[in-house]
């Protein structure tokens, strides 16, 4: 069972509602014959080969992809280890690029503003004279000056970090930023739900309309601080729909020269099935079980999955896959249907594909808790059918351990549900949505059925009737996906458009701290620059920045009791607190932190947006159309309202306090 049955805020769905993805430069399937391609075996020194099946493709003459790479290679021998391929990592040179607003396109009138005459009358006037450069003073006292040319963006603050932290050697937006030399903390918060009232404005007032008072003002309940600035932000997003901050901050735009690169290493890149083996990071990442045969493990880190995989052992039972021989294929695509009980999820469903797409294993389970809800509309599950059921987890476990050796390639969709609900360890997976990226960029995960939609030309996945999803046709579209993976090459279905700011940063070395209740829940521990600390609440948000002070540089927290507490979000437990007590417990932790953090660090407080709760209203009374036609007219009937609640939606506010 796939994306559909994922929970969301939402805060989180209304945020997606505009970043539904749009037709790509890949170009999707269109013809699928069946066509034979030739199998090239590139561990054998023979010219062994064998002939199997793939959708036909329309070539497009645009693909970014390199055709000369295009050929399947893939071997069915046991898993060797791989280099792992990692797209060359480029930074911003800090060039500007030549504006050509002033140039009009032909046949066309170039219309132009006072203010414009004024811009190109200093142009000219200027022209031939070199700008000076701004002085910049890296030793010295921490001092940041905000820029007043224009409202701030998210990019504002992402160019800050990357100006503080040297991965830039401008300031955009930004006055004057001197000493950065003497940086030594920096404490980054989101907390959506702050509003104007917060600071000591009228409640009725837009942060963007009073930017001097606002100056200075702090967060009301802090400590009075001697160097501060508080100013406006606009969230990211348009005149009919805001995006997530947090999202946009971590990963901020590519410049469409390192993209354009980047998508040429990619393309000229012959590649295997072995390429597309999830990382050991990115397992983690997506909150994989963990198999001990996973490849890259260090002595140190096979040692403490071991340890954990032994005490989970001990509270249920777990089984990994475990090395045999065996004839017939080596790589097959697994998915599961779920049904809901008390505790979570329970597997209900088990089919498996061989590398043909041949059915090899399809099996209803008897549910081993007492449902309270069969998710028929998303997993095809009825009473009737589970009645049916002959097969007990532990015998299904046992029947895929029989099939899947652990040298096997296994492949599936977002594949950690689907292990997790079985309670089996394998160490080499393919995740299709790994491999393909999302239109919206990370953290955004594309579902299957728009990537069978846009590669394949298949609509999977029908959500009108009782049947549900199909496991076995789900199973199938990750083995075609995968296959056209390889066939097509490593830009194909990669949009590149944003780079992540924790890689940028752990390429200078820099140590930066992950905290909020959406990373993985992971024990581990490794040696990365990238910590990530799952915090189910905004205390343990404080105290995870307090414990971690000296092993840290940079800290990166979502608070969520504030947007809670004032009704922006729905939390999962329930649980809501008075928003005076939330209001006054954050200010008691960042007068705390303040106090344990060294002279020369950096405490930024962003709410990310503002009020976005008639905004949401609007969204979720145009969502709940029948038709997509009915949407369209909809929003097109509520745009000017839209427009007015987007800018109450994205008027959002920052603080930045320097501890000298």
């Amino acid at each position: 069972m796939r994306d559909s049955v994922m929970d969301k805020q939402p805060t989180e769905r209304a945020m997606e509602a505009d970043l539904s993805p749009t037709k790509s430069a890949n170009t999707p399937i269109t013809n699928c014959e069946d066509i034979p391609i030739k199998m090239i075996n590139p561990f054998l020194s023979n010219d062994s080969t064998t002939n199997y099946t793939v959708p036909k493709l329309q070539v497009d003459d645009n693909a970014t992809v390199n055709r000369s790479v295009a050929r399947l290679s893939i071997s069915e021998v046991p898993v060797v280890e791989v280099e792992n391929f990692k797209a060359k990592r480029m930074t911003n040179t800090g060039k500007r690029r030549r504006s050509s607003a002033a140039i009009s396109a032909p046949g066309s009138t170039l219309r132009l503003s006072s203010h414009s005459d004024e811009l190109i009358a200093d142009r000219i006037k200027n022209k031939g004279k070199k700008k000076k450069k701004r002085a910049q003073k890296h030793d010295g006292p921490l001092s940041i000056k905000v820029g007043t040319e224009k409202l701030a963006s998210i990019n504002v603050m992402t160019g800050l970090i990357k100006y503080l932290y040297d991965i830039t050697d401008e300031h955009r937006w930004w006055e004057e930023i001197t000493g950065k030399n003497s940086l030594k903390k920096n404490v980054l918060l989101f907390i959506p739900g702050l509003e104007p009232q917060d600071f000591g404005l009228p409640q009725d007032q837009r942060f963007a309309d009073n930017v001097d008072e606002l100056a200075t003002k702090g967060l009301t309940g802090l400590n009075p601080f001697d160097n501060q600035i508080t100013f406006p932000m606009s969230a990211p997003g348009s005149n009919t729909a805001i995006f997530s901050a947090y999202n946009a901050f971590i990963n901020p735009p590519l410049l469409p020269k390192q993209r354009r690169e980047l998508l040429s290493d990619l393309s000229k890149k012959t590649i295997t099935i072995y390429d597309l083996l999830a990382s050991v990071d990115q397992l983690l990442e997506r909150d994989y079980p963990i198999h001990e045969g996973t490849k890259s493990l260090t002595d140190i880190f096979k040692s403490q999955v071991i340890d954990i995989n032994n005490e989970v052992n001990s509270k249920a039972t777990w089984k990994n896959t475990k090395e045999f021989e065996h004839d017939g294929s080596h790589i097959f695509a697994l998915d599961c249907e779920m049904c809901k009980c008390e505790t979570g999820f329970i597997v209900a469903r088990v089919s498996l594909v061989n590398f043909e797409n041949e059915v090899i294993y399809d099996e209803l389970v008897i549910p081993e808790a007492p449902i309270v809800d069969y998710v028929t509309k998303y997993s095809g599950m009825t009473k009737e059918k589970l009645d049916g059921a002959t097969k007990t987890v532990e015998q299904v476990q046992d029947d895929l351990l029989n099939i899947i050796s652990a040298n096997d390639i296994l492949i599936g969709h977002s594949l950690s549900n689907d292990l997790s609900v079985l309670r089996i360890r394998h160490p080499n997976i393919v995740d299709t949505a790994i491999i393909y990226d999302h239109q919206g960029g990370p953290p955004f995960k594309p579902s299957l059925k728009y990537l069978a939609s846009e590669y394949l030309n298949k609509d999977i996945q029908a959500e009108n009737g009782d049947d549900g999803h199909d496991s076995i046709e789900d199973a199938r579209t990750c083995m075609e996906l995968t296959k056209l993976k390889i066939q097509r090459g490593m830009a194909f279905g990669s949009h590149l458009r944003t780079e992540n700011i924790f890689d940028l940063l752990d390429a200078r070395g820099i140590k930066s701290l992950v905290l909020n209740n959406t990373v993985p829940k992971s024990h581990f521990k490794t040696d990365s620059n990238i910590g990530t600390i799952f915090c189910d609440n905004d205390d343990e948000v404080f105290n995870s920045i307090i414990n971690n002070i000296e092993q840290y540089d940079f800290f990166v927290g979502r608070l969520r009791a504030l947007e809670f507490a004032r009704g922006y979000a729905i939390p999962k437990n329930g649980v809501v607190l008075n928003q005076e007590d939330v209001l006054k417990n954050i200010c008691e932790q960042i007068n705390n932190i303040y106090e344990k953090v060294p002279s020369g660090s950096l405490i930024t407080i962003l709410s990310g947006s503002g009020n976005t709760k008639q905004w949401m209203a609007l969204m979720n009374k145009i969502n709940t159309c029948n038709s997509k036609e009915e949407r369209k007219q909809l929003r097109k009937d509520l745009n000017e309202e839209l427009k007015d609640t987007i800018k109450i939606a994205r008027d959002a506010v920052v603080e930045i306090i320097i501890k000298s």
